[in-house]
């Protein structure tokens, strides 16, 4: 029976280290990322674009991004009500294009670093405490 309480104990305190420290990693190199009108798309860490990768948010979809955002190539478009948050920093590098549409809101809570192009006609708050 202690054998057992210890198996369980020993089981909870690993999970509760490992899912303490650790963080996603999302990397597209090349795909198209849909995310559709209505969905929520959460990546619990940095999301990367590499390569000629295409994301689309339609209608009021919402993505938030936990960590920093790196368009180092390719496109990313937020269209019409679509909501972007991003905890951490946002990078646009001279191969990427972020497009703020519509009337949607883009928020980066600390900094923008842009050598690519960002092209906005909606709200895109810098330095915003979510």
């Amino acid at each position: 029976m202690k054998y057992g309480q210890f198996f369980i104990v020993a089981i909870v305190l690993t999970f509760l280290m490992v899912s303490k420290g650790s963080a996603q990693l999302f990397v597209n190199n090349g795909a198209q990322i849909n995310v559709t009108t209505g969905c929520q798309f959460v990546i619990g860490g940095e999301a990367q674009n590499i390569g000629p990768g295409i994301w689309t948010m339609n209608g009021n979809a919402f993505v938030h991004i936990f960590g920093n955002f790196r368009v180092l190539s390719g496109i990313v478009t937020f269209e019409n009500s679509s909501t972007g948050i991003v905890t951490q920093n946002l990078f646009v590098d001279k191969s990427g294009t972020l497009y703020r549409n519509g009337n949607g809101l883009f928020a980066v809570t600390r900094r923008v670093y842009n050598s690519g192009l960002i092209d906005n006609s909606g709200l895109f708050e810098v330095g915003v405490k979510n």
